[in-house]
């Protein structure tokens, strides 16, 4: 067994069984050795592996934080979406731009009129010779979004030139940009054709339910009838509530009406209808929601719940 050697070692040691916890001389004044258990011994190894362990750990932490400095945690950047312009008041109004560029009649008066969404329109193009009067409401018929603060806008006028003179649709199209919120005019307008409506899409094809056609029309003709006379509130389902023409304004008759086929209490059809108002006459055709309803002496009643 290994021991700890304090002065010197007898000539022949005595195995100890039991360690030795007394260090007092014998009677020969000799000193003995300590014999240390194995525990111990481990365990102050291990005490010694673990304290020089944590001094390393110690240094590289003080020596990177030294060349480092402190961390700090960094927020990523916020992704901000390009907005497009406000369409609706870019068109707006290049739609009075576009009637006051076009009405010729004094320079000083149509300068006055464009400077209010035009900084400094000078001329604008025009010669001063001529006189152009514009006639009708205007439309926008394309807009074209350039970038976040710019859209071209393009409106159709009427013109007239004078009582001899060609009239018809012309376009303009307005270089607008939003400045602080606010519409103006970037670039001088310029004519421009109008361009065709699209091609309607195709109506599809459906089946019809034959027998709640016939079933259903006798309501649908009372709707309208009320709906054209103010108040529909008696002829449509519990707690619908649907707009109505001002009273004794038109009246109108069912035409046509068809339900389409499918299955349960909700189903649509689509109802034309002859309006009247006054001495003139116009077709409407409305798709119809209606839906089965159990009254209170327990029969069921087809009512309409919207038009559209």
């Amino acid at each position: 067994m290994r021991g700890i050697r304090l002065r010197h070692r007898p000539t022949e040691p005595e195995p100890a069984t039991e360690p030795v916890t007394s260090t007092a001389p014998t009677e020969g004044g000799a000193w003995q050795s300590i014999e240390l258990p194995r525990n111990h011994l481990r365990l102050r190894t291990a005490l010694h592996v673990i304290t020089a362990g944590a001094l390393v750990l110690l240094a590289g932490l003080g020596v990177r934080s030294a060349v480092a400095g402190p961390t700090a945690t960094v927020a990523a950047p916020e992704t901000i979406e390009a907005s497009e312009p406000d369409a609706a008041a870019a068109a707006s109004t290049a739609e009075y731009v576009a009637r006051a560029w076009l009405t010729l009649d004094d320079p000083a008066s149509r300068t006055s009129r464009l400077s209010r969404a035009w900084a400094e329109p000078g001329t604008a193009g025009w010669t001063g010779d001529g006189r152009l009067e514009t006639r009708g409401s205007t439309y926008v018929v394309a807009t074209e979004v350039v970038d976040e603060d710019a859209i071209n806008v393009t409106v159709a006028v009427y013109v007239v030139g004078g009582e001899d003179s060609p009239a018809g649709w012309v376009g303009v199209l307005v270089p607008m940009q939003l400045v602080d919120g606010t519409a103006s005019v970037r670039a001088e307008p310029k004519l421009v054709g109008v361009p065709d409506p699209a091609s309607l899409p195709a109506v599809p094809l459906v089946e019809e339910d034959r027998t709640l056609t016939g079933e259903t029309r006798s309501d649908v003709d009372r709707f309208f009838t009320a709906w054209a006379g103010g108040d529909a509130t008696g002829v449509t389902a519990p707690g619908v509530d649907l707009p109505t023409p001002p009273a004794g304004l038109a009246s109108v008759e069912l035409t046509a009406w068809s339900v389409t086929a499918g299955s349960g209490d909700t189903r649509t059809g689509t109802a034309t209808v002859r309006l009247t108002i006054g001495q003139a006459t116009i077709t409407s055709t409305y798709q119809v929601e209606i839906t089965r309803v159990t009254t209170a002496d327990g029969a069921d009643r087809w009512q309409v719940t919207n038009i559209s």
